[in-house]
């Protein structure tokens, strides 16, 4: 057999050393990828329908929402850090079959049925986190009037009339922001509605801005604002400080499908 020549020797090692790494970097390659997981190892799995600039929904055309260099949404980086995020444009049975938590943040109009079925699997031990907007102070992404911009104000009010709610707008219809402490978070909302009680089983903070409801066997988290998520109000961009506690609370809420469902600590921040 020829000897081989002294440039092929360091060519055929290379060669094998990385035949032998081709296996090795496939076992670790998902491991790699994959998000983080929680201490217990799971991770909630979140259904997102929303009509709010988000994600693909945020993207004013197929060619930024195709462009490899544009930079990730920020609210939904920061919702993947801490559950499996699965953002919707419809609900069916199936959906919420393979869900820990709903999260409706001000969706467009659902017809009678969804609602219906939404209804029915809260009634049945679902956890629902809804964010109804009484006055939607969220950028839009298209032209004035185009009925992809989120609506102005929330479309859900059979939904909350059923469980006993009635959302108005903020008083003065005013885009004013307003700091406050949520179970430990510092939390800016902006033009947030109010909520009153009608009947059933919903508690509502001092201020009226979240109602905690026992629906059937399922709970439901109302929220009458959706513009504390605007990235505008807690990644620093017009917030002066930055409100980090925004989303820091509501991945609390996600994060863990055991949540208690506590009434909301509220108050105002000490000056």
């Amino acid at each position: 057999m020829a000897t081989r020549s002294a440039w092929q020797r360091p060519l055929l090692a290379a060669g094998i050393l990385i035949a032998l790494a081709i296996p090795v970097v496939s076992m670790l390659l998902p491991a790699l990828v994959s998000p983080p997981v929680g201490p217990s190892g799971d991770r909630a799995r979140v259904t997102m329908l929303t009509a709010l600039p988000i994600g693909l929904a945020g993207s004013p055309s197929l060619a930024a929402t195709l462009d490899a260099d544009a930079a990730p949404d920020p609210l939904m980086a920061r919702l993947a850090e801490a559950v499996d995020i699965a953002p919707v444009d419809a609900i069916d049975a199936a959906t919420l079959a393979e869900t820990d938590t709903l999260l409706l943040a001000h969706p467009h109009a659902l017809p009678p049925e969804t609602l219906v079925l939404i209804d029915g699997w809260v009634r049945d031990g679902g956890t629902v986190v809804v964010l109804a907007d009484g006055l939607s102070s969220w950028h839009s992404v298209h032209p004035l009037g185009d009925p992809r911009n989120p609506p102005v104000t929330s479309l859900l009010t059979p939904l909350l009339t059923r469980w006993g709610l009635a959302l108005d707008a903020p008083p003065g219809m005013m885009a004013t922001a307003t700091d406050l402490i949520v179970a430990g978070y510092p939390v800016r909302f902006l033009s947030a509605g109010r909520l009153t009680v009608r009947q059933g089983g919903c508690q509502l903070d001092s201020m009226g801005i979240i109602g905690d409801c026992a629906i059937g066997k399922g709970h439901a988290l109302v929220v009458a604002d959706a513009d504390f998520l605007d990235p505008d109000l807690w990644a620093g961009q017009g917030a002066e400080p930055p409100q980090t506690g925004n989303v820091a609370w509501l991945l609390d809420i996600l994060s863990d499908v055991r949540y208690s469902f506590r009434m909301e600590v509220v108050r105002e921040p000490t000056r």
